[in-house]
C-alpha cells in the first residue's frame, strides 16, 4: 500500500473519530444527566450497543493504519500518532469501558463524572491526532510545496 494513500485514510479515520467524539462529548453524555434512573439503564444499554457498531470499526481502522504507517516509515510523527491511538485504546478499555459497565448496573453521579473525564481525555487526544495528521499532510501537500 502507498504511504500517501495510507495517510489520507488516516486523515479520514481521524476526522470520523473527532466528529464522533465531539458529538458524544457535547450532546450524548450530557443527555445522560437528563434521564430518570428508571429509563437510564434501558437508554444506556441501547446507546452502548449502537455506538459500538460505529466506534469500534473506526478505532480498529486507526490502530491498523497507524501501526502500518509506523512500520512503513518510522519517524517521530508516525510514532506520536501511533502513541496517541494507543493511549486512546488504553483509556477506553481500562477506564471508559469499566465506567460504562458500572453505569449499566448502578447509576451514580460519581461514575458518570468518571466516564465523562475519561471521554474528555480521549476527546483531547483524538483532536490532537487530527491536528497532527492535518499539519503533516498540509506540510507535505500545501504551504511551501511549489508543485502543489
Amino acid at each position: 500500500m502507498n504511504l500517501d494513500l495510507l495517510q489520507q485514510i488516516n486523515l479520514i479515520l481521524a476526522g470520523a473519530s473527532v466528529c464522533l467524539t465531539w458529538l458524544v462529548q457535547i450532546l450524548i453524555y450530557p443527555n445522560f444527566l437528563l434521564l430518570k434512573e428508571i429509563h437510564f439503564k434501558e437508554y444506556h444499554t441501547f446507546h452502548s450497543l449502537r455506538i459500538t457498531w460505529i466506534a469500534a470499526p473506526i478505532m480498529l481502522g486507526e490502530l491498523f493504519v497507524t501501526s502500518f504507517a509506523l512500520w512503513m516509515q518510522f519517524d517521530l510523527v508516525n510514532l506520536f500518532d501511533f502513541l496517541l491511538v494507543a493511549f486512546v485504546w488504553i483509556v477506553t478499555f481500562f477506564w471508559a469501558v469499566p465506567a460504562h459497565e458500572r453505569l449499566g448496573s448502578l447509576v451514580t453521579l460519581e461514575t458518570y463524572r468518571s466516564l465523562y473525564k475519561a471521554h474528555s481525555i480521549r476527546t483531547a487526544f483524538w483532536t490532537a491526532r487530527l491536528c497532527l495528521i492535518f499539519f503533516k499532510l498540509n506540510g507535505k501537500y500545501g504551504g511551501s510545496d511549489p508543485n502543489f
